[in-house]
């Protein structure tokens, strides 16, 4: 048992409490660039880690990213994702979830516009491909 404690003290230290308390979140480019940028950007935000951008971050507005599908459904949309315009785009590498869009996905339909890249996920800004 005191083994235990001591290496659950050691790695706890090491790397973090766990969840947004890690090293990987704490010394995380992206989160560090969000941190210091205008939280009163005009366009809307979507993002694959609207819990990151809450949690981490002065932006508190962000919604997810256009979804393909419900959460744990086989059932996907059809179609051109629906996106309000002007928009950003925040995507952290680290997120994975299956019933989102992909970058590679949202670029079939709108021009994704890089504007800060780290690599750990980017910011773009997005609009019609027209």
């Amino acid at each position: 048992m005191k083994d235990d404690t001591t290496r659950t003290v050691k790695t706890c230290t090491e790397r973090g409490a766990g969840g947004y308390n890690t090293r990987y979140w704490r010394e995380s480019a992206l989160v560090a660039h969000l941190r210091t940028a205008d939280p009163r950007m005009a366009e809307r935000i979507y993002t694959n880690g609207p819990d990151v951008l809450y949690m981490l971050t002065p932006f508190d507005t962000g919604v997810f990213s256009p979804r393909k599908g419900s959460y744990n459904s086989p059932v996907t949309v059809a179609g051109k994702p629906r996106m309000q315009l002007p928009a950003r785009l925040i995507w952290f590498n680290g997120i994975r979830r299956a019933y989102l869009y992909t970058v590679d996905e949202l670029r079939q339909y709108y021009r994704l516009t890089p504007v800060f890249q780290a690599p750990d996920g980017a910011v773009y800004v997005v609009n019609d491909k027209g």
